[in-house]
């Protein structure tokens, strides 16, 4: 049948404050499941693209915990 597959990306386009940066690496992590160390490496790059697909409920899910913490964050699907 048709299985549903994560196909959802998140793009963090800024932070507010160097707080934020921390948070919102251990959010992305909690949320998305990748490492901590990747989700703190993909912080240093903002904007960015997070490089693993996500379901939409759980994409949706990491945007509202980022916005929370003062991130700009969007969906991005593929």
């Amino acid at each position: 049948g048709n299985r549903h597959r994560p196909t959802w990306q998140v793009r963090v386009e800024s932070v507010r404050t160097s707080e934020a940066i921390f948070e919102a690496a251990n959010t992305i992590a909690r949320i998305s499941g990748c490492p901590l160390n990747a989700a703190r490496e993909l912080m240093k790059n903002l904007p960015v693209t997070l490089d693993f697909p996500l379901y939409q409920h759980q994409a949706e899910r990491l945007i509202r915990a980022l916005t929370k913490i003062q991130a700009i964050a969007h969906l991005d699907s593929q």
